[in-house]
């Protein structure tokens, strides 16, 4: 599955000691880098797919592969600044059984395969950054259409499978912005760059499809495709972390999240059914109860947690962390109906503003204790923390929750106390369902 997806430019002048002071004319974008890889930090993937239009290409979509990558900035001044990655070529396996039939897509094999800068800048910003490097697949979009690129990003977004994997869409935008840029002059590349920005806001190729092919031809790009493709990928709204157009050309560094793999097959989960049937009725002065239910997974006793969200804002949420009714199904009735009106946080929420609202339903494992806080790993895991009669939970998996401590600080204070080596710390896992586009 994915878990996110990047687009970041490939300035060697970035790179420490290259830019020999000229760098600071990029300061933001550096920034940017560096604090994209402190936020990808706490979520690294199996695998990394990065695109670079750089690499070797035939027509299509061209995966080099090797069991190792290597590369420097020897091309610029400094072989001393080097890098070895591991590739993967089950990876790659499964990425070409994929999409074959979907794009056009070709393979190139060396046994240690070169980083071209479009891919060592990024990797390096993260490999400073990152405890670990997750395994490295190379591709270059550069061979696609703009269209094949944005369809291989959508299908990209079904694929399935054990492996989690994360995509850095390597590519700078116009390089046309100044008169003094690289490629010289042209208006239309401060076009392309505003159309580029604002479809990944949008999460929506539509703003770069009202540009005739001329417009983006004069704009002197490098880095399109792999932005369609992040697109195809992400499918929502991105948040833009930065723009700039230093030394005449545009970098843009933007991130999506995956919350879990898209498909045009995928179904709202009956627990979330049930809740929204839950309290429809309810807030209609209907009766509570909903009919009896079939699914041997709302028949059993589980806890559970229930979540309302408006625009993207929590609006209300309760829950059990041991099942307390004779089956989930009551557990869901009556945790969704709490939510919706008892939350202490929040006012009641009205009938007709259940409309706006996202509904998500956490099921709860049995929880276990925990004799050392490393067993902990707030993506995986929920806390509960307590001493004495006072507790304080956290479900896993939360934004702005990238630490151990953070989580256990966090859950503490929820509970009035103090973080300390001397509370008493149960984990659990959660199965977290959430509303889809369809039914």
């Amino acid at each position: 599955m994915w878990r996110w997806g990047c687009l970041t430019p490939h300035p060697p002048i970035i790179v420490d000691n290259i830019g020999e002071g000229r760098q600071m004319e990029a300061i933001d974008t550096i920034e940017a880098m560096e604090g994209l890889a402190k936020k990808l930090s706490n979520n690294l993937p199996d695998a990394i797919l990065i695109l670079s239009p750089h690499s070797f290409s035939f027509r299509g979509l061209t995966i080099s592969t090797g069991s190792t990558y290597e590369g420097d900035m020897g091309g610029f001044g400094h072989p001393e600044i080097s890098m070895n990655l591991d590739g993967n070529l089950e990876a790659v396996e499964e990425l070409v059984s994929f999409l074959d039939g979907k794009i056009p897509i070709r393979t190139y094999h060396n046994k240690i395969t070169p980083l071209d800068h479009g891919a060592f800048v990024p990797l390096w910003f993260f490999r400073k950054r990152w405890t670990s490097m997750p395994s490295v697949v190379l591709a270059n979009p550069i061979g696609l259409t703009r269209e094949e690129a944005y369809e291989m990003g959508k299908a990209l977004s079904t694929m399935t499978g054990k492996r989690s994997w994360g995509l850095v869409a390597s590519g700078d935008l116009s390089h046309r912005l100044t008169p003094d840029a690289p490629a010289g002059y042209s208006p239309d590349g401060r076009i392309l760059d505003e159309r580029i920005v604002e479809s990944l806001i949008k999460g929506k190729t539509d703003p770069v499809d009202r540009l005739d092919p001329e417009t983006i031809s004069r704009a002197g790009e490098c880095g399109l495709r792999s932005a369609m493709a992040l697109i195809g990928l992400i499918g929502a709204p991105m948040d833009v972390i930065s723009y700039e157009g230093p030394y005449g050309v545009g970098y843009c560094i933007a991130l999506g999240t995956v919350d879990k793999p898209k498909s045009g097959t995928t179904k709202t989960h009956p627990a979330v059914k049930l809740a929204r049937s839950v309290l429809e009725n309810f807030l209609d002065g209907k009766n509570r109860k909903t009919n009896e239910t079939t699914n041997k997974e709302l028949s059993r006793p589980r806890a559970c947690f229930v979540s309302l969200k408006k625009r993207g804002q929590l609006r209300g949420c309760i829950g059990t962390l041991s099942p307390v009714r004779a089956s989930l199904a009551e557990e869901i009735e009556s945790n969704a109906i709490a939510a919706a009106t008892s939350d202490p946080r929040f006012p009641p929420v009205t009938s007709k503003e259940l409309k706006e609202i996202t509904i998500s339903v956490d099921i709860l494992s049995e929880p276990e204790s925990v004799a050392d806080k490393e067993q902990l790993d707030p993506r995986i895991y929920g806390v509960i923390v307590s001493k004495g009669s006072r507790r304080g939970v956290l479900l896993p998996d939360l934004e702005g929750v990238d630490s151990i401590e953070d989580q256990l600080s966090i859950a503490a204070a929820k509970a009035g106390l103090a973080y300390t080596d001397d509370l008493d710390i149960k984990r659990f896992t959660v199965e977290r369902h959430g509303e889809s586009d369809e039914d």
